[in-house]
């Protein structure tokens, strides 16, 4: 798959058409109500990393990218056990058995600082 770049526009109107056909669920419930129960042999055409702040640009890039037919993982949509707030050896081991499962990183680069912890 070539690289795609998608602006905040393309993304937060992919977000709001995927918004509509859940009703009035937030991006976050919608995102982890059409989870794939994955396997831990499941691969992915994309790892999208991201700051959990931009739930509403990552359901849309998610969205944009399925549209083109790509797999896409998303942390707390498909690995809804795992918790942000205390990110440990196993979750770090977690997310890179998924990195392993995918075929390629994508990086929603945010405006949002947030400190990066390395377990």
């Amino acid at each position: 798959m070539a690289t795609r770049h998608f602006t905040k526009a393309e993304a937060r109107a992919a977000a709001q058409g995927a918004t509509r056909q859940f009703a009035a669920r937030s991006a976050g419930q919608i995102l982890e109500s059409v989870r794939a129960s994955a396997r831990d042999s499941e691969a992915f055409d994309i790892f999208l990393s991201h700051a959990i702040a931009d739930a509403e640009l990552v359901l849309g890039v998610k969205q944009l990218l399925e549209q083109q037919g790509a797999t896409v993982y998303v942390d707390w949509s498909h690995d809804r056990q795992l918790d942000r707030s205390k990110v440990n050896a196993e979750t770090a081991a977690l997310l890179r058995q998924r990195m392993r499962q995918s075929k390629s990183l994508g990086v929603l680069k945010s405006e949002v600082q947030h400190p990066t912890r390395v377990a």
